[in-house]
């Protein structure tokens, strides 16, 4: 067995005029594992300096998982070559695989500050692997070179940045199941376009080429992409894999409490706004159905279509306005408010019962609060003496101080912390089905909550607090039942230490 992995990685950081900062990172590994090779590796990894090779021992690894089957028994094919070199053993017995595992991962950085206090983070990534496994054997036992790839398969993942940002609005307001059936409906459309591309076919109607029907896979994942994107169909990508990584960002500025107009009025005041989106395919593995023919050209009884090479169960598309707008700020009396509205889609296609579930999120955040120092009940008022006594030794105790220290006892400075917290969510699923004009909401609630309270620090030990909590919960669907949550009371905390 003959083990090499290469690793590569580049970071790079550069101050211009707008002192913007750059880090890209690339890390790759690859690893091939050849059982029955025979040579003896001795000196730097090589037998009389000829096997396996300068390149292979250097990292650079043969082509074994991106041969295609018309470049099988070429020079190309690197374990031919070396199978007609006598590097691997013709015992019929060999059975364990060949492994070729690569993983390529991109991670980009770019943070940029145009003006003072003002800060653009922009990053990209993409990760994607991939193992390939194949039996490479003899199967004739003649002394004769009689080596074949027998059932030769691959499974993998991908994740990478995406942005499908032209859709998120869409279905927003009133209008919200029709936009969502709108961009559902095109998704539906473009299947015709896609197949008529695959099949190399010039038309406008909406007829499939022949094996490209409206259910096959290859068909379904560029239709679906370039739907939700809001893209052309006609001009986007036919394979995912080739698909570059998106930019998302976060912008956030804290420096409008340093102008003139709101210097007198803030301590404080930051607002943000940020856009995150990924793809993600979460397995994609080599159709059993194609390498049983092994023929690109194979169709499917069942449907007509033809057989996928590679066999993707499920996409998920993941975006968020995390926040869209965000506002926190000081005023100079203590008061400090912050408000945000966050929104976010999930769209996770199944290419194996053809239906997609999308999840939209909508959500508003307010909070309040106010320090109030030197606040003192007309209850906690200190009592005023008739007389003055001579001051005595504090006694040691819970309440009172030893050795020399204060008595925490003692008059405080009394603080009184109000708060105000509202939050409105609205969380719903819808279900679609395809060619059936369907949408349902599967699962989703409508909650409002309010929390209100009020905090009195009587002194360093002892406090008070009083708290309501109301909680209303609307289901989006006939399955729950609205119901509402109301808690509320006094709470006093007393610290021993």
């Amino acid at each position: 067995v003959y083990r090499v992995p290469c690793f590569g990685a580049v970071d790079f950081t550069r101050q211009l005029f707008l002192r913007p900062k750059a880090l890209y990172n690339y890390p790759q590994k690859n690893t091939t594992v050849l059982p029955g090779y025979t040579p003896t590796s001795t000196l730097l990894g090589m037998a009389n300096f000829n096997s396996p090779g300068w390149g292979f021992v250097s990292g650079f690894q043969p082509r074994i998982g991106q041969l295609k089957e018309s470049e099988y028994y070429s020079e190309r094919d690197w374990l031919y070559q070396s199978a007609a070199k006598g590097w691997i053993s013709k015992s019929v017995f060999l059975n364990r695989e060949v492994q070729q595992n690569v993983s390529r991962n991109y991670d980009g950085r770019i943070t940029i500050e145009p003006l003072k206090d003002f800060r653009i983070d922009i990053d990209f990534n993409r990760n994607y692997t991939e193992n390939h496994s194949e039996y490479f054997k003899d199967t004739v036992l003649d002394y004769t070179s009689n080596f074949v790839h027998a059932v030769p398969k691959k499974f993998g993942q991908l994740t990478m940045s995406f942005g499908a940002l032209p859709t998120l609005f869409q279905g927003s307001g009133t209008s919200e199941v029709n936009g969502i059936k709108a961009v559902f409906s095109q998704f539906e459309k473009n299947r015709a376009i896609i197949s008529h591309r695959l099949g190399q076919e010039v038309r406008t109607d909406t007829a499939y080429s022949e094996g490209y029907g409206r259910t096959q896979q290859q068909v379904l994942v560029p239709a679906f992409l370039a739907a939700y994107t809001g893209k052309d169909a006609r001009t986007f990508a036919l394979d995912i894999f080739k698909l570059l990584p998106k930019a998302n960002w976060r912008l956030s500025y804290n420096g409008l409490a340093k102008l003139p107009l709101f210097a007198a009025l803030f301590q404080s005041f930051t607002l943000t706004h940020g856009y995150k989106s990924t793809l993600t395919v979460n397995s994609f593995i080599t159709g059993l159905d194609f390498l049983r023919t092994r023929s690109t050209g194979a169709v499917n009884p069942l449907n007509s279509n033809f057989y996928p090479r590679l066999e993707i169960p499920d996409i998920s598309i993941n975006e968020s306005f995390n926040p869209l707008v965000a506002v926190a700020a000081t005023l100079k009396s203590g008061m400090n408010f912050n408000f945000e509205y966050k929104t976010s889609r999930t769209l996770q296609m199944s290419f194996v019962s053809n239906q997609l579930a999308e999840t939209r999120v909508k959500e508003i955040l307010i909070g309040y609060g106010h320090n109030i120092p030197d606040f003192t009940l007309p209850f906690a008022k200190a009592k005023k003496s008739k007389a003055k006594r001579p001051a005595k030794k504090p006694l040691p105790g819970i309440l009172g101080g030893g050795g020399g220290a204060p008595n925490q006892n003692q008059a405080q400075p009394h603080n009184l912390r109000l708060q105000f917290n509202f939050s409105l969510r609205d969380d719903v699923t819808f279900n679609h089905l395809l060619d059936q004009n369907v949408i349902e909401p599967t699962r989703g609630n409508f909650a409002l909550s309010i929390s209100p309270s009020a905090e009195y620090k009587i002194n360093q030990r002892l406090s008070l607090r009083l708290f309501t909590d109301y909680r209303r919960n609307r289901p989006r669907t006939s399955a729950g039942y609205p119901r509402t949550e109301v808690n509320g009371g006094l709470v006093v905390r007393f610290q021993l230490n």
